[in-house]
């Protein structure tokens, strides 16, 4: 073969293999092109995946996903609020996570009264620790530690709104302190007029007044007892009730129950069994009192013979019989009474208010009827 049909064949070859490579691959190709990207193309703003999917706004509201008006952006609408107590969480409205609110399961505690206990418990099956309803004590147990029963202290009245007496007034039975025991509480006065009788405020009845109170040297103490009801005045359930020295509350240092009858506006006088005094009714050693001692007139309506001040009417008193006063303030004294108005033993007492104060030895009154025309 010819020398030149050799040299097109080779040069035939080598131009097919040029042909066969890869023009796109810019890398393989002599032209270079820059391509810029779509200005027009927009920013999404909005977190959506998918047609209808809810998203958060904000911690109690939501909004939905909605179809894009172009090739890219998904619209957020329908804006809307969850529930009341509820929160957004991951697009739906739910009960906001629980947290603890006691330390350990069947842990309990009192309540702030006294009267039951709270038990600690998953009580909402939530997964959560919290304290239950009250849990009530029986009446007359209160809640100490976490537990029922404690029993109350000692008392004397055990149905709720029971009323009795005390002092000119009426006391009622009643979980007062609310700690689940039952105990009285005063609960008013009775009127000018009236006298407590069974636990109810009656007109009329009984007025009989510590007319004179006598404090004078040695044993020569008394009381001169006024009756100023309508009619003749029976000292058969009557008493008198000394508190002595550090003596606030019953039972009295002494007490003794008088006898016989006080004619209407007539008096009755009590004397120290040694006292140098006449025109004593009766003696007893219930007038051992001194400057500070204070001293209760009282109808014994129990009939113990006792001064209750929870059943037993307070007909008069000289002093705050719970109350010891400064110093000795009526010693060495004679008290005589200007004042119609009964003291009830337990109001502040001034004295000046139901007694004009004489020397000890003025005894130029003893054994008459008061006037009471007033103190001033």
């Amino acid at each position: 073969m010819p020398k030149f049909l050799i040299l097109l064949l080779v040069l035939s070859l080598i131009s097919c293999g040029n042909d066969s490579e890869d023009t796109t691959n810019p890398e393989n190709s002599d032209v270079s092109e820059d391509i810029e990207p779509d200005s027009d193309r927009p920013t999404c703003e909005t977190n959506c995946q998918s047609v209808g999917q809810q998203i958060c706004t904000s911690d109690t509201s939501f909004a939905t996903c909605l179809a894009p008006e172009n090739d890219f952006c998904f619209e957020l609408v329908a804006e809307a609020s969850c529930e009341e107590n509820t929160i957004c969480l991951d697009g739906e409205c739910s009960d906001p996570p629980c947290s603890n609110t006691c330390g350990q399961e069947g842990a309990s505690i009192c309540t702030e009264t006294n009267n039951g206990f709270l038990v600690c418990a998953d009580h909402n099956e939530d997964g959560c620790l919290t304290f239950g309803e009250p849990i009530l004590c029986s009446v007359g147990e209160r809640c100490s530690g976490g537990t029922c029963p404690v029993e109350c202290d000692t008392s004397d009245c055990e149905n709720i709104g029971e009323r009795i007496c005390m002092e000119n007034g009426i006391a009622e039975c009643g979980n007062h302190n609310r700690d689940g025991c039952l105990t009285w509480e005063f609960v008013t006065n009775c009127s000018a007029g009236q006298n407590c009788s069974n636990g109810t405020c009656v007109e009329g009845g009984a007025c009989l007044l510590i007319s004179e109170y006598l404090e004078g040297d040695g044993q020569d103490k008394a009381l001169e007892l006024y009756n100023c009801s309508g009619g003749r005045f029976d000292l058969s359930n009557v008493g008198i009730c000394l508190f002595a020295e550090n003596t606030t509350s019953p039972p009295c240092t002494h007490t003794t129950m008088l006898t016989s009858a006080i004619n209407t506006g007539q008096v009755f006088i009590i004397c120290h069994p040694d006292a140098d005094l006449s025109d004593c009714d009766y003696r007893d050693q219930v007038m051992s009192f001194n400057g500070d001692d204070r001293i209760v007139l009282f109808n014994d309506d129990n009939q113990d013979g006792e001064f209750n001040p929870r059943q037993d009417i307070i007909l008069d008193a000289f002093g705050e019989y719970n109350y010891l006063p400064d110093d000795d303030p009526w010693e060495d004294a004679n008290y005589r009474r200007c004042s119609d108005s009964r003291f009830d033993g337990q109001s502040r007492f001034y004295v000046e208010n139901y007694f004009t104060r004489h020397p000890a030895h003025d005894l130029s009154h003893f054994g008459t009827p008061p006037t009471l025309n007033g103190c001033q």
